[in-house]
C-alpha cells in the first residue's frame, strides 16, 4: 500500500495500479481494502480510464459507506467524462447534501444545475440554482448563480423570467463584474430599465471603461441637476482605469471644488493623490490635505500610510516618520498601525539617527503580539544599538531574536 501511495505521488500510475491489483488478490483485511480501491480510483482517475475508476470506486463503497458523498462525486465526474450526463445527474443527486460543507453543497448543486442545462432540463436547474441562492452568502458567488440562472432561463425561451433574473443582479451586485453580463443580455431584451449613471456604474465595475465613460458623460450632459459627484467619481476612476490621468483629475476636481462636503469627496480626495502619483507628481500633500480636510474621514489612516510610502519614495524620511508617528499614535486599532511603528523607527535609523530608531523600537516591542513580530523588532533594535556602539546589547537582541 505505502508503495502504491508512492507511486501514486511520483504519476507511475501503471505501477501503482500493478501492485494494488496484486494486494487486492491476496485477501487484504477490510481497512486496506478500502484503502486499496480508493486508490485504485485515484489512478484510473489519473490517466482518464473512467469506467475502470467507477468500478474500484463502487468497490470502495463497500467498505467505506462514510465516504459515500465523496465517492459519488467522483463517480458523477467520471460519467461526465464518458458523456453520460444521465447517470451523472443520478450520482449528483443521490448525494447527501447534509453530510457535506457548504461549500461541497453549493458545488454539487451548481454541477446538478449545469448537467440539467446539457439535459433542457431548465426548471429543474433554475431549482438547484434556487437552492444555492438559499444558503450562500458571497455577494460576488450569489451574483455569479443569478447571471447562471439568468441564462438558464434564456436558454429556455423564458425571457421574461429571465429579465427579472438580471434585473434582480443589476440591484443588488451592481459592482459585480458579472452585472455587466446582465445588462448586455437586458440590452438585447430591451429590458434594462436603469439610467445611464447606473450604467456608467456596472459598465466599470465590468472593466469597460470605455462605455462607461460614454454613459457617465451623457448622464452629466442629460441631468445638469443629478447625482454629479457620483458620475463624475466613475468617470474619474474611468479614466484613471484608462491610463488619461488629465482627464481623470478633471472630473475628480469637480468633486472637490464644487462638492466638498458630498460623502464621496473624501474618495475623490484619495483618487486624485492616486492618479497624481501615476501621472510622475507627488502625491503626499494631496494626501495630508485630505487628513487636513477630512481628520474624521474613515480613511485618514489609509492616507497617512500612502503619504509616509510616498515621503519614503522621495527619501524624505523625517517627513515620512512623521506621517507613521501620527498613524500609531491617532489611530492604533489600525491594521497598518503596527506596520507604521515600525516603519517611523526604520526612517530615523535609514536617516542615521539610530538613537531615536532604538527609542521607537523600545516602545513598539511591548505591542508586538507574534514571535515573527518580536524577532523582527528585537533584531533591528540591535541593530540601532550595535549602530550608536553598544555592541553587548545588540548581542542582547539577537539572542531574543
Amino acid at each position: 500500500l505505502e508503495l502504491a501511495q508512492a507511486y501514486y505521488e511520483e504519476q507511475r500510475y501503471q505501477e501503482a495500479i500493478a501492485l494494488l491489483a496484486l494486494l487486492v488478490e491476496d485477501g487484504a483485511s477490510d481497512a486496506e481494502l478500502a484503502r486499496a480501491y480508493a486508490l485504485l480510483g485515484n489512478c484510473y482517475e489519473a490517466i482518464d480510464e473512467w469506467q475502470a475508476a467507477i468500478s474500484a470506486y463502487a468497490s470502495y463503497l463497500e467498505f467505506d459507506a462514510a465516504a459515500l458523498p465523496y465517492v459519488r462525486w467522483h463517480m458523477a465526474k467520471a460519467y461526465e467524462a464518458l458523456g453520460n450526463d444521465a447517470h451523472m445527474e443520478a450520482q449528483l443527486t443521490a448525494i447527501d447534501l447534509t453530510s457535506i460543507p457548504a461549500s461541497m453543497q453549493a458545488e454539487v448543486l451548481e454541477e446538478i444545475a449545469e448537467v440539467r442545462r446539457r439535459r433542457q432540463n431548465y426548471d429543474g436547474a433554475v431549482e438547484a440554482y434556487n437552492r444555492i441562492l438559499g444558503f450562500s452568502q458571497n455577494a460576488t458567488y450569489r451574483a455569479l448563480i443569478l447571471r447562471y440562472q439568468g441564462e438558464t432561463l434564456e436558454e429556455a425561451g423564458r425571457t421574461a423570467e429571465a429579465a427579472a433574473v438580471y434585473q434582480r443582479l443589476l440591484r443588488d451586485y451592481p459592482s459585480s463584474s458579472h452585472a455587466v453580463t446582465a445588462l448586455a443580455a437586458l440590452d438585447k431584451m430591451g429590458a434594462a430599465q436603469i439610467d445611464d449613471l447606473e450604467r456608467g456604474r456596472i459598465l466599470y465595475y465590468g472593466w469597460q471603461y470605455g462605455q462607461a465613460i460614454e454613459a457617465l458623460e451623457r448622464y452629466i450632459e442629460a441631468n445638469p441637476g443629478g447625482n454629479m459627484p457620483r458620475a463624475h467619481y466613475f468617470a474619474g476612476l474611468a479614466y484613471e482605469k484608462l491610463g488619461q490621468y488629465g482627464e481623470a483629475l478633471r472630473y475628480l476636481d469637480v468633486i472637490i471644488e464644487q462638492f466638498p462636503q458630498d460623502a464621496l469627496a473624501g474618495d475623490a480626495w484619495m483618487a486624485k493623490a492616486r492618479v497624481a502619483e501615476a501621472n510622475g507628481g507627488d502625491p503626499s500633500g494631496l494626501y495630508q490635505e485630505f487628513v487636513r480636510l477630512y481628520p474624521n474621514h474613515a480613511r485618514v489612516p489609509e492616507a497617512l500610510w500612502e503619504a509616509g510610502q510616498a515621503l519614503e519614495r522621495q527619501r524624505e524620511w523625517a517627513r515620512a516618520a512623521e506621517m507613521y508617528h501620527r498613524l500609531r499614535l491617532s489611530y492604533p486599532a489600525d491594521s497598518g498601525a503596527f506596520e507604521g511603528h515600525f516603519r517611523e523607527g526604520l526612517c530615523a535609523y535609514i536617516s542615521g539617527d539610530a538613537g531615536t530608531a532604538y527609542a521607537v523600537w523600545r516602545d513598539q516591542l511591548p505591542g508586538a503580539n507574534t514571535g515573527e513580530q518580536q524577532a523582527r523588532v528585537h533584531t533591528w533594535m540591535g541593530l540601532a544599538a550595535r549602530a550608536t556602539g553598544d555592541s553587548a546589547k545588540a548581542q542582547e537582541h539577537w539572542q531574543q531574536a
